[in-house]
């Protein structure tokens, strides 16, 4: 049984959303990619990570944190998120799109093609030229970045909790999108069915130091 599809905002999260974030952001992970995630990784609770972006979260608030999430609220609570952090040095003006997901009961409804449509906006008006994201190569719901204009760049690899797991990494140009403050978006809302990314194990956008020494470009 899915949600109503109306009367839903999105706005940036806030201290007060750890919980719900935590929560999704478990789902999510275990919909996107249960089967190649090591057991390290499934055993992390959905407190566990509403602790971590509660950490962050604060950081932020206190502009000690780069980046922003962004919630979409429901009748029902908050039903997805989106968590996006600036270039690296090296990146110029890519950003990175880290964590997106929405809730199996809010699928189907272009609520993810909304919080990506949100973001891209806030990315624009920061100087960004383009966005990129890194998926689970088996991840089910790769479909809704090919409908969304997304383009496969490169196949790559992660190692999480040392275990190996093939990815791919999308790339999406930002040039040439509106950044009018509160547009409604046009053309047809590509269906988010299914959505459920985890694309990094950290809340704050980034890998671990071990992870990210040990991560490399697949062949």
């Amino acid at each position: 049984m899915t949600a109503e599809p109306h009367h839903f905002l999105i706005r940036l999260a806030t201290v007060e959303d750890a919980d719900a974030i935590g929560l999704i952001h478990r789902t999510g992970q275990k919909q996107a990619a249960a089967e190649s995630l090591p057991a390290a990784a499934l055993a992390v609770s959905a407190s566990q990570y509403a602790e971590e972006w509660r950490h962050w979260l604060r950081l932020q608030a206190m502009g000690q944190a780069t980046g922003f999430v962004l919630v979409v609220d429901t009748r029902q609570g908050v039903g997805g998120f989106l968590c996006a952090v600036p270039p690296r040095p090296a990146q110029r003006n890519s950003w990175t799109i880290q964590h997106l997901y929405v809730l199996p009961a809010f699928q189907g409804q272009g609520i993810g093609q909304r919080l990506q449509q949100a973001a891209f906006a806030r990315m624009r008006s920061a100087g960004a030229e383009r966005v990129e994201l890194l998926s689970f190569a088996n991840n089910p719901s790769r479909h809704f970045y090919d409908r969304c204009g997304w383009r496969e760049i490169a196949a790559e690899t992660l190692s999480l909790y040392r275990t190996v797991l093939p990815m791919v990494r999308y790339q999406h140009d930002l040039t040439d999108w509106d950044i009018t403050p509160d547009k409604e978006p046009s053309g047809p809302m590509a269906d988010d069915e299914g959505l459920e990314e985890d694309h990094a194990p950290y809340p704050d956008g980034g890998m671990s130091a071990e992870d990210e020494d040990e991560s490399r470009h697949g062949v």
